[in-house]
């Protein structure tokens, strides 16, 4: 394989990481210490799996790759935090500007998406992802 051939390889590589990584930053996490862990090592190994087997990567890049997640996991549980606590906020202000009945209709309609979601999940069966965090 040429120089080039690598190293676009490896551009390609890196990028899938670094999007798997953001939508990893952005995705809900569960609730709880132990099945969190548990949970992101689960995602973990499914996508090093993906990288194995679509991108054929070696046994040395899906080492490489596990080390790049591992070290950026610390820096995306805290955006993780941010982005909870900036849409936590975005909800205070925007609950200040309405009225009682459009505030209870914005619960109702928060509950109804919720339900809805609950039953999709459980549709899809639990912990299956969509496109979203396929990589």
């Amino acid at each position: 394989m040429s120089k080039s051939t690598k190293t676009v390889l490896g551009a390609i590589a890196a990028s899938v990481i670094m999007v798997a990584g953001l939508n990893m930053a952005f995705a809900k996490p569960p609730e709880g210490g132990k099945q969190n862990q548990a949970v992101a090592a689960e995602r973990t190994e499914k996508m090093l799996q993906k990288l194995q087997t679509e991108l054929e990567f070696s046994d040395e890049q899906i080492a490489q790759a596990q080390a790049v997640l591992e070290k950026n996991r610390a820096e995306m549980e805290q955006l993780r935090e941010q982005l909870k606590a900036l849409h936590e906020k975005m909800r205070a202000d925007m609950s200040e500007i309405m009225t009682d009945e459009q505030l209870e209709k914005f619960e109702m309609l928060k509950e109804d998406k919720k339900a809805k979601k609950a039953a999709k999940k459980e549709k899809d069966g639990e912990g299956k992802r969509g496109g979203r965090n396929s990589f």
